[in-house]
């Protein structure tokens, strides 16, 4: 076996008939590196959207006291409901994966 093959990734590596690696087409590779680079930016885009959408409630929030007519502090609950929201979900997303998976 040549050093290529061995150091070749295990789904890149393809065996012949006497049971030696052979390394595929390039073109097989690139295509696998460009998914990786599309899902990591994919990825990175999704993140730094829920960082917006989590962060602009702060500053927002004297403004949307002033629309709903009450004050910031009653309005700040959103937070604690959001996050309790969030773990109720979570909690029940888990029971119906186990229960259907």
């Amino acid at each position: 076996m040549s050093q290529i093959s061995k150091s070749a990734p295990l789904l890149a590596r393809k065996r012949d008939s006497k049971g030696e690696d052979q390394n595929e087409e390039e073109g097989t590779k690139s295509s696998g590196n460009k998914w990786s680079i599309l899902f990591l930016l994919a990825v990175s885009l999704a993140r730094v959207a829920m960082g917006i959408f989590n962060s602009i409630t702060g500053p927002t929030l004297p403004v949307l006291a002033q629309h709903v007519c009450k004050s910031p502090t009653t309005v700040s609950w959103i937070f604690s409901g959001r996050s309790v929201g969030f773990l109720i979900g979570s909690g029940q997303g888990s029971f119906v994966i186990r229960a259907y998976h």
